[in-house]
C-alpha cells in the first residue's frame, strides 16, 4: 500500500491561478462566481498518476492492478484520474469525493453546484474505471441531493459509478473515512466492490 501526501503539504507548493490551482494543496479553485473544479482535479490526477507510474517503473507496485482511494478533494482528484482511464488502474474507490464545500465555513453551502455537477459529468465522459462512490448522509460539505446529482450526472454521461448513501455518522459524515468505528460500515460494500473487480 502507498499513501502518497496530498501535494504542496511539504515544502513546495504550486499555483496556477490563471487555471484556477493554488497551493499548499490546490485548495482553490478561483472564485466562486466561476470556479474552475474540473482543472484543480485534473491537476492532481496528474500527480497521482505520476506517482503510479513512477511505483510501477520501480517495480513497487503491480502494474494494472493498481487500487485508487480519495477522500474529499482527493476523491475529487480521482474522479478526474478515471477520466484519463489510467491502464495501471483497476478500480477507485472515493469517500465524500467533491470541491468547493463549505464556501465560509457554512454547512452546505457550495460554492457552485451546478458547475461542480457539470465537471462531473465532464469527467464521467471519458472515464471508464469501476469506481466506487460512497457519501454519508450528514456530510455538510457534499451532502445526498449534491452528491446524488454528481452521481447521476457521471453515470448518465458514461462513467462506471457504484453509488453508496451511509447513514448519517458522528458529527459529520465527512470525516467518515478517518474513524476506525466506520470500518465495519464500509468493510463489507468495499469488499463487495473488490471482489466484483477480480
Amino acid at each position: 500500500m502507498v499513501a502518497p501526501v496530498g501535494t504542496g503539504y511539504g515544502a513546495a507548493a504550486i499555483d496556477i491561478p490563471e487555471r484556477g490551482i493554488y497551493g499548499p494543496f490546490f485548495s482553490k479553485i478561483g472564485k466562486c462566481t466561476n470556479p474552475n473544479f474540473r482543472d484543480a482535479g485534473l491537476a492532481v490526477a496528474l500527480v497521482d498518476l505520476w506517482i503510479i507510474e513512477y511505483l510501477a517503473a520501480e517495480k513497487r507496485i503491480t502494474p494494472k492492478d493498481v487500487i485508487v482511494v480519495g477522500q474529499s478533494a482527493g476523491g475529487w482528484a480521482s474522479i478526474a484520474l478515471s477520466s484519463m482511464s489510467p491502464s495501471q488502474v483497476k478500480a477507485i474507490i472515493v469517500f465524500a469525493a467533491g470541491r468547493g464545500g463549505r464556501v465560509g465555513g457554512r454547512p452546505n453551502n457550495n460554492c457552485a453546484p451546478d458547475k461542480l455537477v457539470e465537471a462531473t459529468a465532464d469527467f464521467g465522459r471519458t472515464s471508464r474505471v469501476p469506481m466506487l462512490w460512497i457519501y454519508i448522509d450528514n456530510d455538510t460539505f457534499f451532502g445526498p441531493d449534491l452528491s446524488k446529482r454528481m452521481h447521476a450526472a457521471f453515470t448518465a454521461a458514461g462513467g462506471r459509478a457504484e453509488y453508496h448513501l451511509m447513514p448519517a455518522f458522528g458529527s459529520e459524515g465527512h470525516f467518515f473515512i478517518g474513524s476506525p468505528d466506520a470500518v465495519p460500515l464500509r468493510s463489507p460494500i468495499v469488499t463487495t466492490f473488490l471482489d466484483a473487480q477480480k
